[in-house]
């Protein structure tokens, strides 16, 4: 199997692993020994995770997903008395709330054919900025890796609660609350190595929020999801997939005809290395994927976040692409568990899976 879908998810590493069956199993609630054991374990992992993003002047509140954190970081939104604004490349877990909690008013912000927003549209009232409440802007786009610039954000709208999905970020680039001027931000354990079913939201001290009890610590999935920052090293890891990536696209590219069968959607300058949308012309995506998965590759249409649904990513039609190229794209996200070699393998199916859907 060749798996190129790490922004789906990623395996937990053999680290990570250990470090889950060292972890203490008793409960970290409990006044004992073995729990006040368990309860330091993840005070150390989350101690592990605030130092990693500069986050000491906010708590941590663990769940079980990142959606479920966005979910919990929109609470702000719900008491928001105007429309909230977010870009229109969110998660859905942040589009969809906004439109549960009656909030389908929300403000866009512009956006570019490059994949990134622009403040500024939109917003050049800066006296009526100051009476938006609550912004949510990825930091990083999980189906097209553009960086967005959240530092802005907080420049133009200096009231509002600025929410930041980290999600796809953690790992590739710096974090820093600080400079982004996050007053919350979610992270998740299964992109970056670490199991799944753990995730957090990170919120300012200052900021209160309805937030409920979330019942026991999950201790083994906290302290697996500390030992997956723990090995981040975010300058090898980067030049690793710059490097992947470029063997890829050459490979791909020696064998397709750039422009008139594949393209590119995003330049590299405007995205994380390693995250690929690519428009294969003529060719559906659902169908290419699955003909793909029959020869043991594995890549995605867009967020498997979204995959119970017929319509085009709301991702790519906010970026200008028309509804059929939107529909031929596919989105290809390397990692660790891809090497060079297979890089080129993987360029080479495709390639000949490509010709064999439009021969």
């Amino acid at each position: 199997m060749l798996y190129l879908d790490h922004n789906a998810t990623t395996p937990a590493s053999l680290s990570v692993l250990k470090a889950m069956v060292n972890a203490r199993w008793a409960n970290p609630n409990s006044l004992y020994c073995q729990g006040i054991k368990a309860h330091q374990q993840i005070i150390e992992a989350e101690n592990t995770i605030l130092e990693h993003i500069n986050g000491a002047a906010g708590k941590l509140y663990w769940c079980q997903s990142g959606s479920m954190a966005n979910y919990l970081a929109m609470l702000s939104a719900e008491k928001s008395r105007i429309a909230p604004v977010v870009s229109p490349i969110e998660h859905k877990s942040i589009l969809t709330n906004c439109t549960e909690y009656g909030l389908d008013v929300c403000v866009p912000l512009g956006m570019g054919n490059n994949g990134i927003i622009d403040p500024n549209y939109g917003f050049y009232d800066s006296e009526k900025n100051k009476g938006v409440e609550f912004v949510a802007c990825m930091y990083v786009n999980n189906e097209i890796g553009t960086v967005q610039p959240v530092h802005r954000m907080r420049t133009l709208f200096p009231n509002a609660h600025l929410h930041v999905d980290a999600v796809q970020a953690l790992g590739k680039i710096p974090i820093d609350v600080e400079t982004l001027g996050a007053d919350s931000l979610t992270l998740s354990a299964h992109k970056i190595y670490g199991p799944k079913g753990i995730a957090c939201l990170w919120v300012r001290d200052r900021i209160e929020l309805p937030i409920p009890y979330l019942g026991t610590p999950a201790t083994q999935l906290i302290i697996g999801f500390g030992q997956a920052v723990k090995d981040i090293s975010i300058s090898s890891y980067f030049s690793e997939l710059l490097e992947k990536e470029k063997t890829f696209l050459n490979e791909l590219y020696d064998n397709l005809s750039y422009g008139t069968e594949v393209v590119s959607n995003i330049p590299s300058s405007y995205r994380v290395p390693g995250t690929l949308s690519l428009q294969f012309q003529g060719v559906n995506a659902d169908i290419f994927t699955m003909h793909l998965d029959s020869m043991g590759v594995c890549v995605s249409t867009g967020s498997a976040c979204s995959k119970n649904t017929s319509e085009p990513s709301h991702v790519l039609t906010a970026i200008g692409l028309g509804k059929e190229a939107a529909k031929n794209t596919i989105r290809v996200s390397l990692g660790k568990a891809i090497t060079t070699v297979n890089c080129i393998a993987a360029a080479n199916m495709i390639s000949k899976a490509y010709k064999e859907l439009t021969s």
